[in-house]
């Protein structure tokens, strides 16, 4: 899309798992397009956010958390990871201010600082003062980094700086999307992550993170939103702890994620799960 003086900038978010990169992507686009729960690697594809600020378009990639064990594995989330690295112009680098600089920090700063790199700790609000400066010492001393910024991506602080100083590194060029788009991840994909988030938050580690959801039917209109999902699971022991006591449990999934999907589509959703072991598959 052309506009006069326009800039455009692609940015990736990276960083070990459960730093922050999804909260911070929902903050900075206004509407909840990538998942967050407390387990690791909740995010598995490049998931891309759309803003805008003036004549400036910035392009926030959430990629997955990277951790120095997928290095030797035959794992699609690496790839992913270093996709969205690749095809970005500044890398924004978070990492937690209440963890410590591990051996799997330095892999992943290890991966990142060839680029044009911004440090951005997160979750400051949980540490003292004190121990955030001594944290800062360490890594001006080892690497560098185009600029280091302090947020609470869960609060909203201090991501405005962050925004304005990525503007100014924004390449002038024309957009790649028009305004009105936040995301160019398709609707249905955004439902089925909804789905799995809400299924790893109320199963915890009872059920592998193995498990998928995926989309049987969309039948949508101006008013509404008629979707089929299928909860694919690998053993027919992980059904019971799926459907729990009468379908007690897969009833308040069904609703909560359903709750997150109307939110998104601003519409009323009428959604169906149907849990899948196999060939074998019954309706909730």
């Amino acid at each position: 899309m052309e506009k006069v003086n326009s800039r455009c900038g692609v940015i990736a978010l990276v960083g070990e798992p459960n730093v922050g990169k999804s909260t911070l992507l929902n903050q900075v686009v206004g509407k909840k397009i990538s998942i967050v729960t407390p387990k690791v690697q909740t995010t598995r594809d490049v998931i891309r956010g759309i803003t805008h600020f003036d004549s400036t378009q910035l392009i926030f990639v959430d990629t997955p958390g990277i951790s120095e064990s997928l290095r030797t594995s035959k794992n699609d989330i690496l790839r992913n990871a270093q996709r969205g690295i690749s095809e970005c112009d500044v890398v924004v680098l978070l990492i937690s201010a209440n963890r410590p600089i591990t051996k799997q920090l330095e892999y992943v700063i290890s991966c990142v600082t060839k680029r044009q790199c911004v440090l951005v700790i997160n979750k400051v609000d949980l540490v003292q003062k004190e121990k955030l400066l001594i944290l800062i010492e360490q890594l001006h001393k080892t690497y560098h980094f185009n600029e280091i910024f302090m947020i609470s991506a869960l609060k909203n602080d201090g991501i405005t700086t962050l925004i304005d100083y990525l503007c100014k590194l924004a390449p002038t060029r024309d957009w790649l999307y028009s305004n009105d788009i936040y995301t160019d991840t398709p609707c249905k994909t955004i439902a089925e992550e909804m789905t799995r988030e809400e299924l790893m938050m109320q199963l915890q580690q009872e059920i592998p993170y193995s498990l998928q959801v995926e989309t049987i039917s969309w039948n949508e209109n101006e008013r509404s939103v008629v979707l089929h999902q299928s909860i694919l699971l690998a053993k027919q022991s992980h059904k019971a702890i799926v459907l729990g006591q009468n379908g007690q449990k897969i009833k308040e999934i069904g609703t909560r994620a359903r709750e997150k999907i109307q939110r998104f589509m601003e519409k009323r959703v009428h959604l169906f799960l149907h849990v899948k072991v196999q060939e074998t598959c019954s309706r909730s």
